[in-house]
């Protein structure tokens, strides 16, 4: 039970155990830090925008909004949360069940839904996502498509391709900027979306991974050199273009040009 001014008034038993709240001492308002509610994204929420100050606010009832909170031992909790106000709006009831263990399991279940088996990256659902989610003006694209990967996969085996991969997407990790999703697109094809890129930095990690691919790789004495045709992509350049098209067309460029090497998208150049 909280009154209208969120101090909480009276907590039962299963409160107490799950909100590791101290038997004996005076509850605490909702302002306390004890609290701290953290929405999906790990953002912690404004005591305004908590359940029960929202059925406060509207006279309705809030249902079912999954918060997390970390306890005095440091762990996460996650909860279901209801508040329901009281008729005469003096206060409201709320309610919670702990959800930790199907939340994780949800979002562990996502994860596997964007993520590539063989490298760990995202895979094309997640990259298509985030090109669709990145549309400000500092959006920027990369498609690289590994030169010859086909020679090494045909004569050395799925085994030796599979790790030539692993390889790969490892180099790329180390060359790739924080904020930046990268992605294995299937194949020999990979992907990298950023929300906010210059095309100068844009065209400088291309260079940085043609460079870093086209270093021979020995993977149990094979020895395999292949190379990286990168089409780069910006959101300032596009002139009506789809990002992930524009890089993609690009891409094609380098690969029309002879492979090995990277190509800022230009309507007057790539556009059909």
């Amino acid at each position: 039970m909280i009154d209208v001014s969120g101090q909480v008034l009276d907590a039962n038993r299963a409160a107490h155990d799950l909100l590791d709240l101290r038997p004996g001492q005076p509850l605490p308002h909702l302002n306390d830090p004890v609290w701290a509610l953290e929405n999906e994204r790990g953002e912690r929420l404004p005591v305004d925008q908590y359940p029960a100050m929202i059925a406060l606010r509207s006279g309705r009832p809030v249902r079912q909004v999954i918060l997390a909170r970390t306890s005095r031992d440091g762990q996460r909790r996650w909860f279901s949360i209801n508040a329901t106000p009281l008729e005469d709006r003096s206060g409201v009831v709320a309610s919670f069940s702990d959800v930790s263990e199907s939340f994780t399991l949800r979002q562990q279940l996502t994860a596997q839904a964007f993520q590539d088996d063989l490298t760990g990256l995202g895979n094309r659902r997640a990259f298509q996502r985030a090109a669709q989610e990145q549309r400000g003006p500092g959006a920027a694209a990369l498609l690289i498509d590994v030169d010859h990967f086909k020679a090494v996969n045909d004569t050395h085996g799925h085994h030796v391709g599979d790790e030539l991969l692993r390889e790969i997407a490892a180099r790329l990790r180390r060359e790739v900027p924080t904020g930046a999703l990268l992605a294995r697109l299937g194949g020999d094809e990979f992907g990298v979306a950023h929300p906010d890129l210059s095309a100068d930095d844009a065209c400088a990690l291309a260079g940085r991974i043609v460079q870093a691919v086209a270093h021979p790789v020995v993977l149990g004495g094979v020895r395999a050199e292949v190379s990286a045709s990168v089409g780069v992509a910006c959101a300032a350049h596009l002139r009506g273009a789809d990002l992930h098209r524009a890089a993609d067309l690009a891409m094609y460029g380098v690969k029309r040009a002879g492979r090995s090497g990277w190509q800022l998208f230009d309507p007057d150049v790539h556009l059909p």
